[in-house]
């Protein structure tokens, strides 16, 4: 069971972010050892360094890289009461990587781990992650993590070392998450061009372009008709999708003839949800009125913007929203839609429900 999240402003913390991140030490520690023997780890074992880190706010590798209880009383203060967990591209290892199996689970019991040992577990839970593009592999950590009390879905990035997500060659892991009734959390890695821009720009502009191209995809009849009923959820507001959504009906009508599917676009968001996290006020409230505010779910990224950023998160929520129905809505009132009935079990026979009201 999925209990009540959402309240006004002030009220207390009743949010669920949609998009967190973090590199569990006993992780870190592990891909420290592996990148010994696996120069092709080296870049992947600095980024998780706070060396690494250093270009990001202060705060970032602090929340990144230590224990859980450290956001505690940052989430009470902030309104949120419970955060769901992510990887996001930290786990994209290059092509070659001999262990990329056995670090993908190793953040999964890291992740679980630091959830349990927290001294408030039900803040906290996990989109598991799984080793594509190795696709058996990640069916054995689908059927392995999903046993844990923690897992309310999974994760995937907007491609797959530059993949697309609608190859045929990953439908027998999305025909399993379709079995289950699966969310997936959908989290770019750069841009999937790369080399065409400097890296900075690939993380500032490419990843809204491949949020946006993963929109397409998910939304496109090749996973949509064939897998309805995993939800899909699509960080950054589905990049540009909003933006261009008039344009893709406008063409979609003109050549329907020989475009596959049936649907135009704006009519293909069934399965597909889009979090708040990474823009302002003026871009969120765009993309609510263009797609609808029932097809939102709120996120920070929190800790890549630090956690000045995640203290007013709620606030500016409220203020991007027209009405507080809708705010609350998105804050938390969507969560018991796209989780229902979560993978794993209940943390602990005190915290039963995600964002209860004695959570946080």
């Amino acid at each position: 069971m999925i209990a009540d999240t959402a309240g006004a402003p002030g009220a207390g913390p009743r949010a669920v972010d949609f998009h967190s991140h973090v590199l569990p030490q006993a992780y870190v520690a592990r891909l420290a050892e592996l990148a010994q023997s696996d120069p092709m780890l080296s870049a992947a074992r600095h980024a998780s360094t706070p060396e690494g880190m250093s270009r990001l706010p202060s705060s970032c590798a602090r929340h990144m890289l230590n224990g859980l209880e450290g956001r505690l009383d940052l989430l009470s203060a902030s309104g949120i009461a419970c955060q769901i967990l992510s990887a996001g591209s930290a786990l994209a290892f290059p092509r070659g990587v001999a262990h990329r199996v056995e670090l993908v689970s190793a953040w999964n019991d890291a992740v679980r781990d630091a959830i349990l040992a927290s001294p408030r577990p039900s803040a906290f839970r996990v989109f598991g992650s799984v080793p594509l593009p190795d696709v058996p592999a990640a069916i054995r950590e689908t059927h392995r993590v999903a046993q844990h009390e923690t897992t309310v879905g999974f994760s995937v990035t907007a491609h797959v070392l530059g993949e697309s997500l609608d190859s045929e060659r990953f439908h027998p892991l999305f025909s399993l998450w379709n079995e289950m009734d699966a969310a997936v959390f959908v989290h770019p890695d750069r841009f999937r061009t790369r080399g065409l821009m400097p890296t900075h720009t690939e993380v500032d502009a490419g990843t809204q372009f491949d949020d946006t191209l993963a929109t397409l995809q998910v939304t496109g009849p090749g996973i949509r008709e064939r897998f309805p009923r995993i939800r899909w959820i699509i960080a950054h507001l589905g990049g540009t999708f909003a933006f261009l959504l008039e344009r893709l009906d406008e063409h979609w009508e003109r050549d329907q003839q020989w475009r596959p599917g049936t649907r135009r676009p704006s009519t293909s968001l069934d399965n597909v949800w889009f979090d708040t996290a990474g823009h302002g006020p003026a871009a969120v409230r765009f993309a609510i009125e263009t797609l609808g505010h029932e097809r939102f779910v709120f996120g920070t990224d929190f800790p890549m913007l630090g956690a000045k950023h995640l203290e007013g998160a709620v606030e500016r929520l409220h203020y991007a929203v027209s009405g507080l129905d809708r705010a609350n809505k998105i804050l938390g009132g969507t969560v018991r839609e796209l989780l229902p009935q979560p993978l794993g079990g209940p943390v602990d026979r005190r915290h039963r429900t995600i964002g209860g009201a004695n959570d946080v």
